[in-house]
């Protein structure tokens, strides 16, 4: 196909997510225009897209939707999960304008859906905590379970909400309260937090065919008592990737997807902990890789074969300097967590490249731009 007549509205510029996107679009020579609330975002500041928009703080449905219907563009690519659960909204409005590299919606649902999730995990044999059936009564659930429990809510991202629970007692307190309602949470078991994390990308046709897989590690995270990752690399693990797989083609997942999982020290097994139907924000360690998912997208989007992609480089490394920073002065085993923090082998950072600085810059400036509104924001309030 010749790219070059492909015009492609990149949604999400202020995301981490889209500069891989975007370099991968570049790539192969599509014509790229990125939807952007500041300059200062990196699909503004980014040397990869031919026009840049900035949008107002108006409704961000009414925007996309001027947007395609201008006839303009020929795909669309939403990266955060605002944006997907936007478009997947709204598929059979924007479909007659734009090609869109996005499961259908009732999918899309399924994956976000963690009760969901571990209900097709249960019925298929892919390991996930032990959970409690929709067809289970709390008894049951807490016979299987025992104690300490996890209750958290079925729509909601990473531990938004997220409660432990330590005996029975409490957990009829939140349920009688309507704290913790039971058609809107999962109940399931603990998992100790000391086993190893491990977060799947994953590509998928329209054949559900795994096109392109890659297990990565983090290695690092900040808040150090379990948060984001600041620090991952790219590792072999052939069961975890084909549990994974297996997921989400029965699913029937299009697109790419990102799968959490945990090793539970009990057992030494990995499990399913959720599905992220987004664009992550350690995609680029995919491009690092040797993987264009870029490409893959575009090719998804038009109905072309979608290239399949091998992991090229074993054991590379991505880092998130900011919080790999905090991690330095506040974890405990600093000094002694392996691959150093020194070490600069095979090290990338997750915004910055040679080939296009300036949103790295860009982004260090909006963080003491919002730093220090923050701040006049607070002295303001103390004023008054």
């Amino acid at each position: 196909m010749d790219w070059s007549n492909k015009r492609i509205l990149v949604l999400d510029g202020g995301s981490r997510q889209c500069l891989p996107v975007l370099k991968g679009l570049h790539d192969i020579g599509c014509r790229i225009t990125t939807v952007n609330e500041s300059r200062l975002d990196n699909g503004y500041s980014s040397r990869y897209p031919d026009e840049r928009l900035l949008r107002g703080k108006g409704d961000p449905w009414a925007y996309i939707l001027e947007q395609v219907k201008t006839g303009k563009y020929d795909a669309l690519i939403p990266l955060s999960d605002a944006s997907t659960d936007l478009v997947t909204r709204h598929l059979a409005e924007l479909k007659p304008h734009v090609c869109i590299p996005v499961p259908e919606r009732e999918v899309f649902l399924d994956a976000y859906n963690k009760q969901h999730t571990m209900e097709i995990c249960m019925d298929i044999g892919v390991p996930c905590p032990i959970t409690r059936r929709e067809n289970e009564t709390v008894d049951e659930a807490v016979r299987k379970i025992g104690f300490p429990l996890i209750a958290k809510p079925r729509m909601a991202c990473g531990s938004v909400g997220l409660k432990i629970v330590r005996d029975r007692g409490q957990l009829d307190r939140l349920l009688s309260s309507g704290e913790v309602p039971l058609d809107d949470y999962v109940l399931q078991e603990f998992i100790p937090q000391t086993g190893r994390q491990y977060n799947i990308h994953l590509f998928m046709d329209d054949e559900r065919n795994l096109k392109s897989g890659l297990v990565t590690e983090k290695t690092r995270w900040f808040p150090v008592d379990g948060g984001a990752s600041c620090l991952c690399r790219t590792i072999e693990d052939a069961k975890v990737l084909a549990d994974c797989e297996k997921l989400i083609h029965t699913i029937g997942w299009r697109g790419y997807c990102e799968i959490e999982m945990i090793e539970d020290p009990r057992d030494g097994l990995f499990k399913v902990m959720e599905i992220n139907g987004r664009a992550s924000a350690s995609i680029k360690i995919m491009q690092l890789a040797g993987m264009n998912v870029g490409q893959q997208m575009a090719e998804l989007a038009f109905g072309e074969e979608v290239t399949a992609f091998t992991c090229q480089r074993q054991d590379v490394r991505m880092r998130r300097i900011a919080t790999d920073l905090l991690w330095l002065i506040k974890a405990p085993d600093r000094f002694t967590r392996k691959p150093s923090w020194f070490s600069p082998v095979r090290t990338h950072e997750v915004v910055f490249s040679l080939a296009d600085p300036k949103p790295f810059f860009a982004s260090a400036l909006s963080l003491v731009t919002h730093a220090m509104r923050y701040r006049q924001e607070m002295e303001a309030r103390s004023r008054n």
